[in-house]
């Protein structure tokens, strides 16, 4: 993942979705992330408790995988001190195909979380404010549905 950290606009946001669980790549992956200037990445966390990376490295944006959580929204839990993502693993649904018969997975939780950070950028957010930002839409849509924490 070449990157220079140069780019025309303001924030450029990059979809990994899915990482990889080698330890041996990490010293790479934080080189990179060193350089990455603007770009904002959101990545997997982690895949059966074992952490991936880049997903699990800062200041990428982390995302874990909620069946329960509906398309339209995501939730946050802080792990290891840090916010984590928890978004849908389903695509848009197809007409005629059960849920469970498309494709589904982490690759799409972290797909749905990429929208919604393309959605605060859009919404004016910036990259030191996105983050703050998503939390506090995760924490909206828990009170909207009447969840407490």
């Amino acid at each position: 993942m070449p990157w220079n950290g140069r780019s025309p606009v303001a924030s450029t946001v990059i979809n990994l979705s899915l990482g990889t669980a080698n330890p041996t790549h990490r010293k790479r992956f934080e080189e990179v992330l060193a350089q990455a200037g603007r770009a904002i990445i959101v990545s997997a966390f982690e895949h059966q408790g074992c952490p991936l990376f880049p997903g699990s490295l800062d200041p990428v944006i982390a995302v874990t995988l909620d069946w329960d959580c509906p398309r339209d929204e995501f939730r946050v839990a802080p792990r290891d001190g840090r916010p984590v993502f928890q978004a849908s693993g389903y695509p848009r649904s197809i007409p005629g195909v059960p849920l469970r018969k498309n494709l589904h997975g982490i690759s799409f939780a972290v797909a749905n979380m990429t929208g919604f950070v393309a959605r605060e950028l859009a919404a004016g957010a910036s990259n030191s404010t996105l983050q703050a930002r998503l939390i506090e839409r995760a924490a909206e849509s828990t009170v909207t549905r009447g969840v407490s924490s």
